[in-house]
């Protein structure tokens, strides 16, 4: 067991493995932020409807497409860093979870941004007190 753990810290010292916060933030940020939409949206159109003004509906939502696409980077970061867009290898480990969780955070910031966006658009073609 000793050969084995030494083994497992070489390979962690080697690819960097596992860089545990950055990896999540790229997997988890962008379902957060359309969540978040959901929540800010509903709290926010009551206000929007009373005040006549749609400016804080669209700066919410830009702030959250721009969080969402951070996400991406940063998993895409992770993904080129563990040796992703090499060759691909069987074996498994700290690497190749690096590399999933980078192809995992890219593929959910895609989706969770063009979620974004369609949520901004009734936003941007309804008035507040139509979604009220």
């Amino acid at each position: 067991m000793a050969g084995y753990s030494g083994e497992v810290r070489r390979e962690r010292a080697e690819t960097g493995a596992p860089g545990g916060a950055r990896q999540w933030y790229g997997v988890l940020i962008p379902p957060l932020a359309m969540l978040t939409n959901l929540s800010l949206g509903f709290a926010l159109v009551p206000w929007s409807c009373s005040a006549n003004n749609r400016l804080l509906l669209h700066a919410e939502i830009a702030v959250l497409v721009l969080l969402s696409l951070s996400g991406g980077l940063v998993a895409h970061r992770e993904w080129r860093r563990h040796g992703g867009g090499g060759e691909a290898d069987d074996a498994g480990g700290p690497a190749a979870r690096s590399r999933f969780l980078g192809v995992l955070g890219m593929a959910s910031s895609a989706l969770f941004t063009l979620i974004l966006l369609a949520q901004w658009l009734a936003n941007a073609f309804l008035t507040p007190c139509n979604l009220y």
